[in-house]
């Protein structure tokens, strides 16, 4: 098991980070460090049009690749994308502490601090991000992992890591589906009042 990281401090940290305030701000935490039936008449003249082009359902969110700004807390703004998510297995050699087979969800995400009046940074770590199934169950990141499981860079996790304006940061972050019967429709983010969907599946 070489190379396992253990998060659960991280991940619980990332609730108050160094001198918060209690303010609402958003980071990848959510905190700065001081968020018809079918008509029976086949006339068509009393029908409307159906639309061209259907948005996804509200409960699924935006599509994958969708950038979106969040309203600023505290002068605190930040940009938010899920560019992609993909399923893998991992192998009878993996690292995760999971028996070879299990899959796991990863969700690549990229957040960005665009304001920050107060000039104190805020932290990005995996604590506000879940996946949400079709019956509506959150699957919450891994709490143990290795980092050569995966096919790329992890997302940051250190909630101790201060991220200033301009910054950004951009990985994956894998999800257990081990124990999930239901697909998987949503990757959400979900801090401080704010709450954001990206749709996939």
């Amino acid at each position: 098991m070489r190379g396992v990281v253990f998060t659960a401090a991280a991940i619980a940290a990332a609730f108050a980070v160094a001198g918060c305030s209690s303010s609402a701000a958003p980071s990848a935490a959510g905190a700065p460090r001081s968020p018809s039936s079918a008509p029976t008449s086949a006339a068509p003249s009393t029908q409307a049009p159906p639309s061209a082009s259907p948005s996804p359902s509200p409960s699924h969110g935006q599509a994958l690749g969708t950038t979106d700004n969040p309203p600023a807390q505290d002068g605190v703004a930040t940009s938010l994308t899920v560019t992609s998510y993909q399923v893998i297995t991992v192998s009878s050699r993996n690292q995760e502490l999971l028996d070879g087979g299990t899959r796991i969800g990863l969700a690549k995400v990229k957040q960005c601090l665009i304001e920050d009046t107060g000039g104190q940074g805020v932290t990005m770590t995996w604590y506000p991000w879940v996946l949400l199934t079709a019956s509506g169950e959150s699957v919450t990141p891994l709490l143990a992992y290795g980092t050569n499981d995966f096919p790329g860079p992890l997302y940051d996790n250190d909630s101790t890591a201060i991220i200033h304006k301009g910054s950004c940061r951009s990985g994956l972050i894998p999800f257990s589906l081990k124990n999930v019967s239901d697909p998987i429709v949503t990757v959400e983010y979900n801090a401080n009042s704010i709450v954001e969907d990206w749709h996939v599946g």
